[in-house]
């Protein structure tokens, strides 16, 4: 057995992607990051999706790309490779994923693409699937939410919208103590609170002790 430093993953060509599409195709998972059961549950949900709707919608997850390539470059070429004209193009939606960098993108022909909205698949490539991968390398669950507003939208219904960051734990933690200004404010206040006391009771008590001699 030998020992030493790992190898970086090899960069990802389009001729290293399958040369064509087939049912197998509907996930390609170059580097394996998705589990079986994420693997098996959007190959069926996605073949779904494209008998129901009538757009296909394929994911691949690639170990990273070529120097001078753009995740969004690669999925166009690829989109070109597969389908060379638009009229093959023309409902057929490749979700794209760089595990190294978790950079994202979405590329669409123009019937997915205006069922879906240019901007909503800008969206779900920023956030929808960028958030997951990129806390943590959650790639089961950037591709499952894909999988699911994209369903939800080419079956007609509204736009579940984009996920909900979650705030810094500093932001929801409830403070439970006071600031500098806090305090500086707060002793200013009980000077002015003892100075008003000592203005009021002094000659009261002045008053009295000559008027009661």
């Amino acid at each position: 057995m030998g020992y030493g430093l790992a190898q970086p993953a090899l960069a990802t060509t389009l001729y290293q992607l399958p040369a064509a599409p087939t049912e197998s195709t509907r996930i390609v998972d170059e580097p394996q990051v998705l589990s079986r059961l994420t693997d098996t549950q959007l190959r069926d949900d996605l073949k779904t999706i494209a008998q129901t709707t009538g757009i296909d919608v394929r994911m691949v997850v690639v170990s990273r790309v070529e120097y001078g390539e753009s995740m969004e470059s690669l999925m166009q070429g690829l989109l070109d490779t597969w389908y060379p004209t638009p009229e093959l193009q023309t409902n057929k939606i490749l979700v794209g994923i760089d595990s190294l960098s978790n950079t994202t993108a979405i590329v669409a022909g123009d019937r997915a693409s205006q069922r879906v909205g240019a901007e909503t698949l800008v969206s779900i490539a920023n956030t929808t699937l960028a958030y997951p991968a990129r806390d943590g390398g959650r790639y089961n669950q950037a591709l499952y939410d894909t999988k699911e507003r994209l369903g939800k939208i080419l079956a007609g219904e509204p736009d579940p919208g984009e996920p909900q960051l979650v705030a810094e734990t500093l932001n929801n933690v409830e403070r439970t103590f006071a600031t500098a200004e806090e305090t500086q404010s707060s002793n200013a206040t009980t000077i002015v609170i003892v100075m008003l006391v000592i203005a009021t009771v002094v000659p009261m008590a002045t008053y009295l002790f000559y008027a009661l001699r």
